[in-house]
């Protein structure tokens, strides 16, 4: 009896110790997979149609709104949604490759438009400068991801995008900003993230504008999976600029878009569209945020430029933008310093 009890408690530790176990479960927002590897729940209706609703080794944390990125995404410290390029430490034995104020390795990171990263999970980079002679001169670098043991074939080394070197298939490119300052074994990481076979974003020579949490211009709490946006941006993702004082209403914050309506124009296949926003004022208002009076204005009264040109108070005074009240020049008059007195 004993001895059966005992090869049912080695069998059943057996089976356990052969089950995957998924730290904490994956949470219960995903699925454990071969290796203990969570698979995260998506979510649907978004701007790719599917993105990850959770993220983290255990789908703990919730993922953030994205949209269209402000700025260039090498800059960008947060998780991008579709690809990131981070320039992370550097074990080069020259620090002159750096700015020493505002350090920035010379590497270049861009993309390759309509590819995708060709890797089906994140990967981290490295990129290795092998020989620096300017007297031959001969450049050259290799790669790798952060897991392989061994290097790619070395490499030339370029300074112009359009003749960047791909990083083997993964739609990945390089160049450097310059080589005065490079040496044989400086050495550059970033990192790329995969997602879903994604597109990139933007063309060839610009790897700006790239979809990201909160735009580049929040953060992201994981907690919740809101953005906090930076001061001046606002929206779901941050994906737009604020009014000043939300026009001090006397206005309307409309985007770009809708000015180049207005104006009878379009412009609507720029990045920032509908991004970048502004205060059309009400009449009788100006200024960024319409909160400056205008005054009334008119003719001058002597035949020059008056209120059809643009001028203020008939180009014989000088408006209070508080009041709305035009001081007018000694010898003129009126509401609109429309009058001319004989008296002076």
């Amino acid at each position: 009896m004993a001895r059966g009890l005992l090869l049912a408690a080695v069998a059943l530790t057996m089976l356990v110790a052969a089950q995957a176990s998924c730290p904490n479960q994956c949470s219960g927002h995903g699925v454990c997979g071969t290796n203990d590897i969570c698979t995260c729940y998506k979510q649907s209706g978004t701007v790719w149609g599917t993105r990850d609703g959770w993220t983290g080794a255990d789908c703990s944390l919730r993922t953030c709104p994205t949209a269209v990125a402000f700025d260039t995404i090498s800059t960008q410290e947060q998780r991008v949604f579709g690809y990131k390029f981070t320039p992370a430490s550097t074990h080069a034995n020259t620090t002159s490759t750096f700015d020493s104020v505002n350090p920035e390795t010379s590497l270049r990171v861009t993309v390759l438009h309509g590819s995708t990263f060709s890797d089906s999970q994140d990967r981290n980079f490295m990129v290795r400068v092998t020989v620096s002679e300017e007297t031959t001169p001969e450049y050259l670098f290799e790669w790798k991801y952060d897991t392989d043991t061994m290097w790619s074939n070395e490499m030339t080394m370029t300074t112009e995008w359009w003749a960047a070197q791909d990083l083997g298939s993964t739609g990945v490119r390089v160049y450097w900003a310059n080589l005065a300052n490079t040496e044989a074994g400086d050495l550059y990481e970033f990192s790329a993230v995969h997602n879903e076979g994604v597109d990139f974003y933007d063309r060839n020579d610009n790897t700006a504008h790239q979809n990201q949490e909160c735009s580049g211009r929040g953060s992201c709490d994981r907690k919740t999976g809101s953005c906090t946006c930076d001061v001046g941006y606002g929206g779901e993702a941050c994906a737009r600029t604020l009014c000043p004082s939300d026009c001090s209403g006397h206005g309307v914050c409309q985007s770009q878009s809708r000015f180049a309506v207005d104006a009878g124009t379009t412009y609507s296949n720029a990045w920032d569209a509908d991004k970048h926003m502004g205060c059309k004022c009400d009449g009788g208002f100006r200024g960024l945020d319409c909160a400056m009076r205008e005054c009334p204005s008119g003719a001058d009264p002597l035949g020059a430029d008056g209120g059809a040109e643009g001028r203020d108070c008939s180009g014989r005074g000088k408006c209070d933008y508080s009041s709305g009240v035009c001081n007018c020049f000694r010898g003129y008059f009126g509401e609109r310093c429309e009058y001319q007195t004989n008296f002076v």
